[in-house]
């Protein structure tokens, strides 16, 4: 009787062990996980301006629902500024999609931000104008996977 109960614990151990490992796989693999903006540069008239310098820190997180969770923090500010949103994955591209109400200034010149995934690296190459005016401006973002 010992023996059964012994052998059933150890089972049970074992599955657990085996369920957290390939949930931790698929957070380690893929699109999935946790970002850091390290290159965030904007171009609206003449050179481009790099905007990083002005965030204590700017990330990204991706969600296996599919959701995802954009957080920055402005150097001198007490609170960080959070987005959520939807994203959907083709191949090499991700695109996320600010749930209704978020980040609405950038929102009516990008409706969706577009980022190419590359080992571990998320890039954004996006130019967008603002219709019936002639403002337009380029924006270029890259995260990388923290580890």
């Amino acid at each position: 009787m010992r023996k059964k109960i012994f052998i059933g614990i150890f089972l049970l151990v074992g599955l657990i062990t085996l369920a957290l490992f390939v949930v931790y796989l698929l957070q380690t693999s893929g699109v999935y996980g946790q970002y850091e903006c390290t290159v965030y540069t904007e171009e609206t008239t003449g050179d481009p301006v790099n905007l990083l310098p002005n965030y204590s820190y700017y990330r990204l997180e991706l969600k296996l629902n599919r959701t995802f969770v954009m957080t920055s923090l402005i150097k001198g500010q007490e609170e960080a500024s959070t987005a959520t949103g939807t994203f959907t994955k083709s191949r090499q591209t991700i695109t996320l999609t600010y749930a209704k109400g978020q980040n609405p200034v950038e929102a009516v010149i990008f409706p969706s931000e577009v980022f190419v995934y590359r080992n571990g690296t998320l890039n954004r190459n996006q130019s967008g104008s603002f219709s019936g005016t002639s403002f337009q401006t380029t924006v270029v973002q890259e995260f990388v996977k923290k580890r």
